[in-house]
């Protein structure tokens, strides 16, 4: 960073640029006399996506580019969505910040069907999330589900087109959009637990570069990140990428305790394996552990490996 001026660098995508100004106003409310100015950086997982014949596998793909930028020092800090860093972070840079998360669970988008079981029988559902393919057929076994990419709104459009009779999205993603509330209503997180990290924000630097983490330390919220990086253990030690059929979600309770619930399922939801459990927020890293061990011994390496 360079006489005040701070460079972020962020995807393209109408979410992403949300996002990075989301953080740059957090920033600003803490530091208002930082000159912050948006790098917006094509990755290859945007390329990927215009293309529906090609399966990204990595979510390495949505980061590349914007990791590139920092360790260039063409920007100083990168802002991603937490749920796109199921692999590794590079050993040259680290997390400066995860903001407070926004609402973790998904939705069903539709103009006529506002839940899942008023959907007619083998109504088609769009989404490319394993996850989230699982997870409805656990319900509703007759649904056809095929794959949806794109952006939130290029998603909607292909809803408003009539190439399906939902779609499923993040409800954070919708809100921080803006789209109508009419056009979709949240599931249960009984009923479709979340992806590692699903609606936080997380803000990437240099290691090196500590007077940049002051100044982004602030935004950091501890609860998110304590929620979040349990859900990231178990996902690290069960698998990588971006096509894992997991879901995970964790939640403070009474300030004190941690609950973590996750889900491991086949892709047609005849196979699912469930774990669940609490304990003080100071013992939350066991916890993930023994969370993951339960799951290994009911089977979820062999389910993940199916794939």
């Amino acid at each position: 960073m360079k006489n005040s001026c701070l460079i972020i660098a962020t995807r393209t995508s109408p979410l992403a640029i949300w996002q990075a100004n989301h953080v740059k106003k957090k920033l600003l409310y803490y530091h208002p006399y930082l000159n912050i100015s948006l790098l917006p950086l094509l990755t290859s997982g945007d390329i990927f996506k215009k293309n529906t014949q090609n399966q990204i596998q990595n979510k390495s793909s949505f980061i590349n580019e914007l990791e590139k930028s920092l360790l260039e020092y063409q920007s100083d800090i990168a802002v991603h969505s937490m749920k796109d860093f199921t692999s590794p972070l590079s050993n040259k840079l680290g997390i400066a910040a995860i903001c407070k998360r926004g609402d973790p669970r998904d939705a069903i988008v539709s103009k006529y069907y506002k839940n899942i079981y008023s959907l007619p029988r083998k109504a088609i559902i769009g989404t490319s999330s394993i996850r989230r393919k699982f997870q409805l057929l656990l319900l509703r076994p007759d649904l056809i589900v095929y794959p949806l990419r794109g952006n939130i709104h290029s998603r909607i459009n292909k809803l408003f087109q009539g190439h399906f009779h939902a779609i499923i999205l993040a409800v954070a993603a919708l809100k921080r959009l803006q789209i109508n509330k009419k056009l979709y209503t949240p599931l249960n997180l009984t009923n479709m637990i979340p992806a590692m990290g699903q609606g936080a924000i997380m803000v990437q630097y240099r290691l090196n570069d500590h007077k940049i983490l002051d100044l982004v330390n602030l935004i950091h919220d501890k609860e998110t990140a304590i929620c979040v990086n349990s859900e990231k253990t178990i996902i690290s030690k069960l698998a990588i990428g971006c096509r894992i059929p997991i879901g995970v979600y964790a939640k403070i309770k009474q300030k004190s305790q941690i609950w973590i619930k996750t889900i491991v399922g086949s892709v047609n939801g005849s196979t699912i394996i469930r774990s669940e459990g609490q304990s003080d927020i100071s013992e939350a890293k066991q916890l993930s552990y023994k969370q993951v061990q339960k799951l290994i011994n009911q089977g979820a390496k062999k389910i993940i490996k199916s794939l």
